[in-house]
C-alpha cells in the first residue's frame, strides 16, 4: 500500500522571499502559523510555528513576485526531509514543504495584485469567501 504525503498549511509570510537561479528557480521561504489555547492555569497562550517551505519554477517566480513579510498563504504541498554532513562532519537535516499548490489570501497591504494567472487556474484572493478546503 503507498502511503499519503500531504500537507496543508494557512499562515503567514516571515520575510520577503528571495528567488535563486541555477539550472532551475527556487525560492526557499518561512511562514508562521499561530495556535492560541489555555493552559493549565485558564491563562492564554499563544504559540507560534515556523514552516519551511520550497516552491520551483514558475511558483517560485510568483511567490517572490508577489509575497512581502506579512502576506496570508494558503500552501498545499509534500514534506521533504534533506540530510548532510557538516564540515566537521555532524549529521544535518531539515525537513521543508515542498510547494504543489498555493493561493494568495488576504492581509497583505503593500500588494496591489488581485489574482495572479498560473498553470491554467485564477487564483483570485480579493474575493476569498474564508472557506478553506479541508
Amino acid at each position: 500500500m503507498q502511503g499519503i504525503n500531504k500537507v496543508t498549511i494557512l499562515g503567514t509570510v516571515g520575510i520577503k522571499p528571495e528567488l535563486k537561479e541555477g539550472s532551475f528557480k527556487v525560492c526557499d521561504f518561512s511562514i508562521a502559523t499561530n495556535e492560541k489555547y489555555k493552559d493549565r492555569t485558564g491563562n492564554y497562550v499563544k504559540s507560534t510555528e515556523w514552516h519551511n517551505i520550497v516552491a520551483f519554477g514558475k511558483q517560485a517566480e510568483l511567490i517572490q513576485q508577489y509575497c512581502n513579510k506579512g502576506t496570508q498563504l494558503y500552501i498545499e504541498g509534500k514534506l521533504k526531509t534533506n540530510s548532510w554532513e557538516d564540515s566537521q562532519g555532524n549529521k544535518k537535516s531539515k525537513t521543508s514543504i515542498h510547494l504543489k499548490e498555493f493561493q494568495f489570501l488576504g492581509g497583505d497591504k503593500k500588494s496591489s495584485v488581485s489574482s495572479v494567472k498560473t498553470e491554467n487556474k485564477v487564483m483570485d484572493f480579493n474575493n476569498f469567501d474564508g472557506d478553506i478546503p479541508f
